[in-house]
């Protein structure tokens, strides 16, 4: 199912793209990157009912994973911010797996740092509920404390 939310939404954000840097992209497309020209182009192939389709999937999206929450009773869901440490400087930055459901679906999402592996940062992802950022940001605020605790006890135990 997620393969199937990240090509919808890679679909609308092209379609988007497309339509956003329609006059510029006349004007200027041979000076976009090669992957922002491709997006573009992949847009400009789609018809405005596969935006509007691509749009209400993500509403639906947001409505289920709204109905999951509520059902289990939860404000905040924490996830990886990213399926493995930062990447090394000047390297890709990432994967859009993690991230890309919760924006598609419009849920306010953030991440905050969570220790390292082998040397580099690891984010911790929170998503709030549509319309809920400031529940979100409290919430990770907390988070955050209890993070900066833990980081703090596991230090000082390697230090022992």
């Amino acid at each position: 199912e997620l393969d199937d939310i990240y090509q919808t939404a890679m679909l609308v954000l092209h379609a988007e793209m497309a339509l956003a840097h329609r006059e510029r992209f006349e004007r200027f497309g041979p000076s976009y990157s090669k992957e922002s020209r491709a997006g573009v182009e992949r847009g400009r192939s789609l018809f405005e009912a596969d935006l509007a389709s691509g749009r209400d999937e993500g509403l639906r999206l947001r409505a289920g994973i709204g109905a999951r929450l509520d059902a289990a009773g939860v404000d905040l869901l924490l996830s990886p911010s990213q399926p493995g440490p930062a990447p090394s400087l000047g390297q890709q930055t990432g994967s859009g797996a993690t991230t890309t459901p919760w924006s598609f679906a419009g849920l306010p999402c953030m991440s905050i740092p969570c220790g390292k592996v082998d040397g580099l940062p690891v984010g911790l992802q929170g998503i709030g509920r549509h319309g809920a950022d400031e529940r979100l940001l409290s919430g990770m605020a907390t988070v955050g404390r209890i993070v900066d605790k833990e980081m703090k006890t596991v230090v000082e135990t390697v230090r022992l």
